[in-house]
């Protein structure tokens, strides 16, 4: 993926050891995707990178803060901690991969503000870039919050893998991605956007994307399959989901579709993004989302391990363990971190994270059953789980294993709106309390790698 024009103009290159460029312009598309500020930084700390949001707040040109150090971010007495924070993230250390700190933060015109900082080291290499996030009041921002998420749906479409649009309820295009243009053999976005969806689909299955899409819900997302109509009138059969999008005050804002080809047509989509760059917009966007399947990852691992499955399964468990909550990226933040208990149709939503998970990873070709175990890991082997209350030996052995480290991490993991309940009880949960909704040997399993001492959250 090149670098756009605009993103060129706030990029330098990075002294990174062997970060591919592709690698690179992926990683500053991602950042150029979010709606808070973000610098990227080569290992020595300067700072080779930044998005819209972060040039707003600071106001520095890029001949005037790329190369620069990150310490001229911040007042004098936070350039030691920084700078520490900075080292210890570029280590390649796990333990450190992740450093917060409060900082106060200093504008190109001399005015500060109170800041939180959040460095996420990216994985490209050892010693590779490391994004820092600036965390601000709403006050201290300089663009209203409804016209930087808009801004953010755009920017998170485009570096979605498939196609994907979003769509007015009139079924007009408001915006489409580059894998759009390359389903549809079009050559540029302007002759996607602004057009009705329909101009794109067969006549004969126009009535039904109409009936279709109007039943679609946040929490109830409709499928379809119908022939879409190329730019050189050729036929091509697609599946798509339709959702509808909430803003962050939980009303509908429009809908969201992901078009794929159907698996028995010839014609192959391009695929766009790894696991590395999907796990980046959940570490960035949501930094307790992203520590949460981290650790669900680890702890997944460690009981396939001790059960003597088979690398390959190992190594298909990772994988779905790494992106099993994608799907919360498009969540309402306010019902995610809600204190105290979900309202029925709150949790209908929250629910909705799996099929909107599967559709993000959709266009990725796994050689593991990655999208089989991201759909049921919230099955129960009592039938009682979600989305489609299968039970028993119909989940496979990825979710199943999944599942319990799916619920001791979340139990005994502090989260913003409650306190950790602590690794007892989240291993009397599975293995006693609710032992009937869980895999007993599996189970136990996870109970003996924490009751031995063999495996702990690192």
């Amino acid at each position: 993926m090149g670098l756009d024009t605009a993103q060129a103009g706030r990029t330098v290159q990075a002294e990174t050891q062997e970060v591919p460029d592709s690698a690179f312009d992926h990683l500053t598309s991602l950042v150029d995707t979010l709606d808070e500020p973000i610098f990227c930084l080569d290992w020595r700390g300067r700072i080779v990178h930044y998005n819209d949001p972060a040039a707003r707040l600071f106001g520095y040109a890029p001949s005037e803060i790329l190369g620069k150090n990150v310490n001229t971010l911040v007042a004098q007495a936070d350039h030691e901690p920084l700078g520490r924070a900075v080292d210890k993230s570029g280590s390649g250390a796990r333990e450190d991969a992740k450093k917060n700190l409060a900082a106060r933060a200093i504008r190109k015109d001399g005015t500060s503000f109170a800041a939180q900082i959040v460095l996420t080291a990216s994985g490209l290499d050892e010693k590779a870039v490391i994004s820092l996030l600036v965390r601000v009041p709403d006050a201290a921002q300089q663009k209203p919050a409804e016209t930087r998420n808009a801004t953010a749906y755009r920017r998170m479409i485009e570096s979605l893998p498939g196609a994907v649009l979003l769509l007015n309820f009139e079924l007009g295009i408001v915006f489409s991605n580059e894998r759009t243009a390359a389903l549809l053999g079009c050559d540029s976005l302007d002759q996607i956007n602004g057009r009705k969806f329909l101009d794109f689909v067969s006549p004969s299955d126009r009535p039904r994307v109409i009936e279709d899409t109007g039943g679609a819900s946040a929490s109830e997302p409709v499928n379809g399959r119908y022939a879409i109509v190329r730019k050189d009138g050729s036929e091509l059969q697609a599946e798509m989901t339709t959702t509808v999008v909430l803003d962050g005050a939980g009303s509908p804002r429009g809908l969201l579709a992901f078009v794929r080809i159907a698996p028995d047509d010839k014609l192959k989509p391009a695929l766009m993004g790894t696991i590395g760059s999907i796990s980046s917009i959940v570490k960035l966007k949501d930094p307790y989302v992203a520590d949460h399947q981290e650790r669900v990852t680890q702890l997944a691992c460690a009981i396939a391990k001790e059960m003597g499955l088979p690398q390959e399964t190992i190594d298909g468990i990772y994988v779905a363990g790494n992106l099993h909550d994608v799907g919360k990226l498009m969540i309402p933040g306010h019902i995610l971190c809600k204190p105290g208990k979900l309202t029925q149709e709150e949790f209908t939503v929250v629910k909705n994270h799996i099929r909107i998970g599967l559709d993000v990873i959709q266009a990725v070709e796994f050689p593991w059953p990655v999208a089989q175990a991201i759909a049921q890991h919230h099955e129960r082997i009592d039938g009682s789980g979600y989305p489609d209350g299968i039970e028993g030996n119909s989940m496979i052995i990825e979710a199943r294993i999944l599942a319990i480290a799916d619920v001791v991490e979340a139990m005994s993991s502090h989260r913003p709106y409650r306190s950790g309940l602590g690794i007892e009880v989240a291993l009397d949960e599975v293995t006693r309390v609710s032992a009937d909704k869980f895999d007993p040997e599996l189970a136990q399993c996870c109970a003996n790698l924490f009751n031995k001492e063999k495996f702990f959250f690192s």
